[in-house]
């Protein structure tokens, strides 16, 4: 199976943003695996949030994350003593996974690839499937909430972090300079929301394509592909215009695998 043409986009466009130390990039210090050794530190879904506690124990032995690279997630999990494999588009998220866990002496596996291309792995093989805001860069929503339902044992757990849709309404270069403006329909699709032109200038200054998916295809698509949700939290953007208007901007989502028995 071929990357998809959005993943390789997406690829060098998170390496660009190692390179500029977007927040999602920054690998955790030999302090903050320390800590994490201490339980101290816990993962985040969503932009400034840790995951709660409680969710913490609803965590399994064996954990893919996709989409997050950076060496960040990964490392802190392996330090928790999890068995953790990351998939990641960006060779440099991937890079700073692996420089992490060598300078830490952590067992991780870290893998180059499109997180969409799950076949590789076999069934039931994970206890714990994590995406942290990574669903809302891939177009193949509905193909990942099936391959997770196959490669998730019965009972395992999918945690994600997403943008809220709404986010997505506003014109992202009036919103870079503090101005709220309405552009888009929801849902946002930048496949089809943009136009080549547009599309074409965004990811020739490094931009990424993205997607707000609706609330039915990220809730209702996997509560048919046999999960329920078991909690919910929200997360605030840092960004005070849009914080005012909409509260909500980033939402984490702990769902659980049925048992087909």
């Amino acid at each position: 199976m071929r990357w998809s043409t959005t993943a390789l986009v997406n690829g060098k466009a998170w390496d660009g943003e190692a390179g500029r130390g977007n927040a999602w990039t920054r690998p955790l210090s030999h302090e903050e695996i320390e800590e994490a050794r201490r339980g101290g530190l816990r993962p985040w879904l969503t932009p400034s949030k840790a995951m709660p506690a409680s969710w913490m124990d609803r965590l399994g032995k064996r954990v893919l994350i996709l989409g997050g690279g950076g060496g960040q997630q990964g490392p802190l999990l392996a330090a928790l003593g999890h068995e953790v494999t990351v998939i990641d588009a960006s060779i440099r998220q991937c890079m700073a996974d692996r420089e992490v866990a060598k300078h830490e002496n952590l067992h991780l596996e870290s893998i180059h690839g499109d997180m969409a291309m799950l076949s590789g792995f076999e069934d039931s093989s994970f206890d714990t499937v994590m995406a942290p805001q990574s669903l809302n860069f891939t177009s193949q929503l509905g193909h990942i909430f099936s391959e997770t339902t196959r490669i998730l044992r019965d009972g395992g757990r999918l945690f994600y972090g997403v943008a809220n849709p709404l986010m997505y309404l506003f014109d992202v270069e009036a919103l870079s300079r503090g101005r709220m403006r309405i552009r888009h329909t929801m849902p946002f699709d930048a496949d089809k929301s943009l136009s080549q032109k547009q599309r074409d200038r965004l990811t020739a200054r490094g931009g990424t394509l993205e997607y707000s998916h609706s609330l039915e295809s990220l809730i209702g698509s996997l509560c048919r592909q046999g999960f329920v949700i078991e909690d919910l939290y929200a997360d605030e953007s840092g960004f005070e215009p849009v914080d005012s208007f909409i509260g909500e901007c980033y939402l984490a989502l702990m769902a659980r695998k049925l048992s087909k028995n």
